[in-house]
């Protein structure tokens, strides 16, 4: 399966949702000729439909970004956003059904609370992982959520997109690049 190709639809699927008033971009950062991996495609665009879509709904303006990096055996896709963040103490929260950040009665943003545990619960039947690292102030404000999923034993082509140069926790997941640090390893959180 050609990551590239399935993030390119979900990208162009979620395009129409962006608001006239917002400032926000869609980019799809994935190589054409990254490594394919052993994966449905209906599955893997809804598991980015649906990273996406709660991208688009936390963020104002600034962009999304989808990119993927790879090891020997994995691919790892993050969509990042410049939206509002999620604080630290919710991180493994946001993963279970029916589960909102926020509960009240006047919360600003709809939708069930599935999707984010239908990304987990389709990007594990794949044999991947899923994880987020967020940032609620500075400069890094925002969220990336990423998952693995394992690489097709019969690979023709690879290419591996760049690292960031910064090595904060928000930084490398946006990347998809490993954390340089002890302490980055601990923002990021895997589930």
């Amino acid at each position: 399966l050609n990551v590239h190709e399935v993030a390119e639809a979900a990208c162009e699927a979620m395009r129409p949702s962006l608001s006239q008033t917002r400032q926000l971009e869609i980019h799809n950062d994935i190589p054409e000729r990254m490594a394919p991996v052993h994966a449905d495609f209906s599955r893997m665009k809804q598991v980015l439909v649906n990273l996406i879509g709660n991208a688009v709904k936390f963020t104002e303006q600034g962009h999304i970004r989808v990119s993927a990096e790879m090891d020997e055996e994995n691919l790892r896709v993050t969509v990042a956003d410049t939206g509002c963040g999620i604080p630290y103490e919710h991180w493994d929260e946001v993963w279970l059904p029916f589960r909102q950040l926020d509960m009240s009665s006047t919360r600003k943003h709809g939708g069930t609370g599935l999707g984010l545990s239908l990304v987990k619960e389709l990007v594990e039947a794949h044999g991947g992982h899923v994880g987020v690292a967020s940032d609620v102030q500075g400069p890094e404000r925002g969220s990336a959520f990423f998952f693995t999923i394992p690489l097709s034993r019969n690979r023709s082509s690879s290419l591996s997109p760049s690292r960031s140069d910064d090595d904060s926790p928000l930084a490398a997941a946006r990347s998809g690049a490993a954390p340089a640090t002890p302490t980055a390893t601990s923002g990021l959180r895997e589930s």
